[in-house]
């Protein structure tokens, strides 16, 4: 009779009883299919010309709810017929089945039947619930799982209805303005790659590649922990033998310093921490001997990261459960945080860095008070075995988890820090086995998911706005990302409406990506779009005054160029009028006179008007006399 397909795979279905169908618009069956992350009704309706009247050829009679026999007769061997009742609303003013489906509100509507057809036809139409794809997987509300409220678990927004919703004048927005929805991503040629890279990909990196405005990073093939060092720019086939620095030991991790772009720091399986001052150039072999090597974690080493705001302040993370603070300026440690219980994945700073954030293998997010070596609070973020990473989102009170659930889904979470009870939403990403890494963009709001094995990279929108997380685009390739770095802000090509650059790494080479907005007067600078953005290459404040006690809040630069004029500033166009009815409805109405018209299509013609002295050319033939006519 008909067939129902859908996208996602059905683990169960359920018919609904026939007191609950909506009879007067001629549904005959609704069954609810069970999927991996949603409960989604399909309706089956059969098309009539009228739906004024009852159909009763379509419902015969229904059993009822009252029982035929009772328990004791049924065992001592009875049997009886079900008790059957007519359907029919006019007949049964009262019923029960009424009362429910009145006071019953379904968790989602499905999609209104399709329209009359000219005929009437007796084969049933399967409708299944039609939902704008906002992201992944279907949308859940928090009223329909029971949770908080403040907790909303979605992944889309249904957008389909009923057609009494529609009819009694229900608005559901189904596109959500946004600017970043068409944003495109163009990669570079093959001849603008960093390519013939001899990159150790067993190597247990925390971070696969990093980069600044001077040169690029990656782990290196080669004895003793190797890191490549390859100055930003010259792209193209690198040499067989980079310029390189040596660990010693297995390097795990490393970043730059946002402040001096020859500052590498390094740790590795010996527990060490290691700074390089890379010289003019870069190098030219391999370097052996760090700057400075600073020692107190009891074992290895997993991560590092800078201080976004205060000079030579690091903290690194160890597998003995602690992270550590570095006065890179004196050369110690400063300060340790414990409390830990499993391996650290991932450390965070808030807007003005008095506060870290840490996830654990453990699948607890902490907050910490670092200077006060203090535990804010403890939450746990994911249900899942395999951990997560925490980013926090710029000068909101608000973090980004990714992670996965017990149902080992990957999901990106939102939390408010005000109230960690319940996370603001929770949305299905996919069925990927890899952690992913969130990345943040505070000036746009846009955050980029991509994991390790990857070739897509996922764009999210987070605002003050339910659902909170909304998915914008995604970039897919068949090539997996082992690593994504993004580039400073000021790197970017403001003239273009590149609001982001990254550099991905894969098996042997490196390439840009270009995240750009559409816009059409590319002359002005789009401010709307480029606020002024963090000053992320010049301290706020010192590592001594950091340590001390004091705060400070990021400067900020303006990415507008020299001579280019602000889009906000601009007059705004009048757009001229193809056609001016106002000057039509003022002209001489005279003009269309039943005079005019006829003299004008004489002319047209070419034939002569007709006055009253006018002699047809009838009038000259010889017709038959009057007598005659007698």
């Amino acid at each position: 009779m008909t067939t129902v397909t859908a996208t996602e795979p059905q683990k169960s279905v359920a018919s609904i009883p026939k007191r609950s169908l909506d009879l007067m618009n001629t549904e005959v069956l609704r069954l609810v299919r069970l999927t991996p992350n949603s409960i989604a009704p399909v309706t089956y309706t059969v098309p009539r010309k009228s739906k004024a009247e009852f159909q009763e050829d379509l419902y015969p009679q229904s059993p009822s709810t009252d029982a035929a026999l009772t328990a004791s007769a049924w065992l001592s061997g009875e049997n009886s017929a079900p008790k059957l009742v007519q359907l029919k609303p006019s007949t049964n003013p009262n019923a029960w089945w009424k009362e429910e489906a009145a006071s019953s509100q379904p968790v989602a509507q499905s999609s209104a039947a399709p329209a009359a057809s000219s005929q009437q036809a007796s084969t049933p139409t399967a409708t299944p619930t039609s939902s704008f794809r906002q992201s992944p997987a279907v949308s859940r509300s928090s009223a329909a799982l029971g949770s908080a409220p403040s907790s909303t678990r979605s992944s889309g927004t249904f957008s389909g209805g009923s057609d009494n919703e529609s009819e009694s004048g229900s608005k559901i927005q189904v596109v959500r303005y946004t600017k970043y929805r068409h944003t495109g991503v163009k990669g570079t040629k093959p001849e603008a790659c960093y390519t013939n890279l001899n990159t150790n990909l067993s190597a247990p990196h925390s971070s696969f590649l990093r980069a600044n405005r001077k040169y690029l990073v990656v782990p290196w093939k080669g004895t003793g922990g190797q890191v490549g060092v390859i100055p930003f720019g010259r792209t193209g086939k690198q040499p067989d033998k980079v310029g390189c620095v040596e660990c010693g030991s297995e390097c795990l991790d490393f970043d730059f310093s946002p402040f001096d772009d020859d500052l590498l720091a390094t740790v590795n399986e010996a527990a060490h921490l290691q700074l390089w001052k890379i010289p003019p150039g870069g190098y030219t072999g391999v370097e052996r001997t760090p700057t400075t090597v600073l020692k107190g974690h009891q074992r290895r080493v997993t991560s590092v990261d800078f201080h976004p705001l205060a000079n030579n302040v690091v903290a690194t993370s160890s597998s003995d459960f602690t992270v550590r603070l570095w006065d890179l300026q004196k050369e110690e440690e400063k300060l340790k945080v414990e409390d830990h219980e499993d391996a650290i994945l991932s450390v965070g700073w808030n807007y003005n860095g008095s506060n870290m954030i840490t996830s654990s293998k453990d699948k607890n997010l902490r907050c910490w008070d670092p200077r006060a070596s203090k535990l804010v609070w403890k939450k746990e973020a994911h249900d899942g075995a395999k951990g997560f990473k925490a980013v926090w989102l710029g000068n909101r009170d608000q973090i980004i988890t990714v992670g996965h659930s017990k149902s080992s889904m990957r999901e990106v979470s939102l939390w408010d820090v005000k109230n960690m009870s319940a996370p603001l939403n929770s949305t299905d990403i996919d069925q990927g086995a890899g952690l992913m890494t969130p990345i943040f963009d505070p000036d746009t709001g846009v955050l980029y998911l991509s994991g390790k094995g990857d070739g897509n990279i996922k764009m999210y929108e987070i605002n003050e706005e339910a659902p909170f997380i909304h998915f914008l685009t995604e970039h897919r390739t068949a090539v997996p990302t082992l690593g994504l770095a993004p580039l400073p802000k000021y790197m970017c090509d403001v003239r273009n409406c590149e609001i982001a650059t990254f550099l991905k790494l894969t098996n042997d080479y490196v390439e840009q990506l270009h995240f750009t907005v559409p816009r059409t007067k590319m002359e002005l600078f789009q401010d709307d779009i480029f606020p002024d953005t963090r000053c992320a290459d010049k301290p706020v404040i010192s590592s001594a005054d950091w340590f001390a006690g004091k705060n400070s809040d990021p400067a900020f630069v303006s990415l507008q160029p020299a001579g280019m004029p602000k889009l906000s500033d601009a007059p705004k166009e009048v757009k001229a009028k193809k056609y001016d009815f106002s000057a039509e409805r003022t002209k001489d109405e005279s003009q269309f006179s039943k005079e005019k018209l006829l003299d004008r299509f004489y002319k047209q013609t070419g034939t002569q008007k007709e006055t009253e002295d006018t002699v047809l050319k009838q009038d000259l033939l010889q017709g038959a006399a009057d007598d005659e006519w007698e």
